[in-house]
């Protein structure tokens, strides 16, 4: 009797050890299958997922999908299925912070002190053809930073290099941050040596942002900070001189014209590697072309400034 009151009690263990793990494994299974049952009718909200995202459907983006948050800056904030999280460091795992609450509260990522954060970017110009622009070279930029209240400008901001894609020339370069405390929500103004200045507010933007504020986010590190294209929309060309001085005012006007189209009369031409104001596609003499550039551009005449 003894010995079978223990077999009976070694199959009753032998059968937890194999009935547990088919529990587990048929619990995540089912839940595998509402989450893809739910992906097809929307959003899938996850606080967080297995790889550590915070998938926010609370409320979801304009196109129904979730809002997608990685932990890579230090006390970063950021709401999913209505709770707050935070990031405690780069690479970290977010942690709900439930004294805060996110609710009337806010909380913006700051660079720590000695530390500078570092925007990646690329950027083109309108009308440059990558096969004949030999005059494109170290045309400075100048960059205005903007993010919760806090204002920074970078003058004559020249790109690390340019590359053809997609048969137009993009320059690439990265941007120290020097002086300006924030890492997210901002919003990146450019301006070009004989260009509008444009407001970029996303990654890969194709056009106008037409909202305040921005969606850049920057790290303290030039590996881990995103690349930012902004190379879909480029720099519009036209703005050469103002109306009272041989400077960019930020509009294009009859100014602008007359002089660019006295140029092209003229002929004006300079070695390779030269720069002309009025070459607006670079390819280092003025000709009918650029004036057709300045046409094209003046639909829109002003720069972006908000």
């Amino acid at each position: 009797m003894k010995g079978y009151r223990q077999l009976t009690l070694l199959y009753g263990l032998l059968l937890m050890v194999v009935a547990i793990p088919v529990a587990i494994y048929l619990v995540e299974q089912n839940a595998d299958s509402r989450n893809m049952a739910a992906n097809k009718r929307g959003c899938v909200e996850q606080c967080p997922g297995r790889d550590g995202v915070l998938r926010n459907c609370t409320p979801p983006e304009a196109d129904g999908s979730s809002e997608d948050s990685v932990c890579n800056v230090a006390n970063r904030v950021q709401m999913c299925g209505g709770k707050c999280y935070v990031c405690p460091s780069p690479n970290g795992k977010w942690k709900v912070d439930d004294a805060l609450k996110c609710a009337g509260t806010t909380v913006v990522p700051s660079i720590p002190a000695g530390q500078v954060g570092v925007l990646n970017y690329q950027i083109s110009f309108g009308g440059v053809n990558p096969n004949n622009a030999q005059c494109t070279i170290d045309w400075p930029l100048k960059f205005i930073i903007l993010g919760d209240g806090e204002t920074k400008v970078y003058q004559n901001v020249i790109p690390k290099n340019k590359f053809v894609l997609n048969n137009k020339m993009v320059f690439i370069g990265s941007l120290k941050l020097t002086g300006f405390t924030r890492l997210n929500n901002l919003a990146v103004f450019i301006r070009g040596p004989k260009h509008l200045q444009v407001k970029y507010g996303k990654n890969n933007q194709t056009g106008s942002y037409n909202q305040a504020g921005g969606e850049i986010m920057v790290t303290e590190s030039e590996v881990l900070s995103p690349l930012y294209d902004f190379s879909g929309y480029p720099l519009m060309p036209g703005d050469v001189v103002g109306t009272y001085s041989e400077q960019q005012d930020d509009m294009i006007n009859g100014v602008d014209f007359s002089y660019i189209k006295l140029k092209s009369l003229e002929h004006e031409t300079i070695a390779d590697g030269g720069n002309l104001k009025a070459d607006l596609d670079g390819n280092c003499q003025v000709n009918s072309n650029d004036v057709n550039l300045l046409k094209i551009t003046l639909q829109d005449r002003q720069g972006q400034l908000y």
